[in-house]
């Protein structure tokens, strides 16, 4: 079912009054949000407020990237270039070596796939890295490809999709790398792309290419399997519906008032619709859609609190 955007009156709400870092999320239910704080009375770690109450509980003396059941955290290791999972339930953990910039999982969670980058002097951009998959506990690791570019995200086939090339003179493209590298397709994006968001059904890439000729210049949304291109509207900062029938959008520049413009673009009719004029003043385009797509929450400039902007009813406490 569509997700409904046309808001009979949208709210907006102080969830966190204090400054917030980067990183925080949703639960997975949509009913906290999640981020790291210390305070005065309790331990540091991950925090969650609660939005119909506004309870704050002690989520996990943990923070890190938590995965998308929430059931995993993952943190950088001890060592350079490692990485340490964490199951929440069980408690366990364990090690992985050599996984350059950290690791992304499999939607399942079963597998990760990471980039490792060639020694050298010049940025990390600029060297080509080895990309791997592996089992989640590292098991089976496997060199795909090498590549300047890096893992994006996975393909709904289970296909790692891998954004790069190789050289820095040749457009980037996406390719859908089967288990011992073979790539499956291959899809031009253009010689630099940006803000790359993978649809939830995996199916689908939002990108932008910048710094290419005019007519190559833009935002879009391409086909991973036919390799079919839409050109959407902007610049902007843009996020997947969870139920994927539209992006929503926020232009690159404010709106004649303080804070910046909310639209929807339908999808895949691409059919353009306002939701509010000016009403969201954000930070540095820090900001995720609620996973019922009822929402969004961003952190406010200046203070740094997390505030949410509800156009749909809310999830039901527990």
């Amino acid at each position: 079912m569509a997700t409904s955007l046309r808001p009979v009156a949208v709210t907006q709400a102080d969830v966190v009054r204090q400054p917030i870092s980067l990183g925080w999320l949703w639960s997975a239910n949509g009913r906290e949000i999640w981020y790291f704080a210390k305070p005065a009375d309790g331990p540091a770690g991950t925090w969650g407020v609660h939005l119909a109450s506004g309870a704050q509980r002690l989520v996990s003396e943990l923070w890190g990237e938590f995965s998308p059941s929430r059931r995993l955290i993952i943190r950088d290791g001890p060592a350079p270039q490692s990485t340490v999972i964490h199951q929440r339930v069980t408690g366990t953990k364990w090690r992985l070596d050599r996984t350059g910039e950290g690791v992304l999982l499999s939607p399942d969670e079963l597998e990760v796939a990471f980039g490792v980058r060639v020694p050298g002097s010049d940025p990390p951009w600029m060297r080509p890295a080895d990309i791997y998959r592996a089992r989640l506990d590292g098991a089976e690791r496997t060199l795909l490809v090498r590549a300047i570019g890096g893992v994006v995200g996975w393909r709904d086939d289970g296909r790692l999709l891998v954004v790069g090339s190789e050289s820095l003179d040749q457009p980037r493209t996406i390719r859908a790398l089967d288990r011992d590298g073979t790539p499956q397709a291959e899809w031009p994006l253009g010689m630099r792309v940006r803000n790359l968001q993978i649809s939830p059904s995996r199916r689908f890439l939002a990108f932008v290419v910048v710094l290419d000729s005019p007519a190559a210049n833009g935002q879009y949304v391409l086909d991973l399997f036919s390799g079919t291109r839409a050109r959407i509207p902007g610049p902007s900062s843009v996020r997947w519906l969870p139920d994927e029938s539209g992006l929503l959008i926020i232009p690159a520049q404010r709106s004649r008032g303080r804070g910046f413009e909310l639209w929807r673009v339908s999808f895949p009719g691409l059919r353009l619709e306002e939701l509010v004029g000016d009403g969201v003043d954000l930070e540095s385009f820090d900001w995720r859609v609620r996973p019922d797509g009822s929402a969004i929450a961003y952190r406010a400039p200046r203070s740094l609190h997390l505030r949410t902007l509800t156009w749909g009813p809310p999830v039901p406490p527990l």
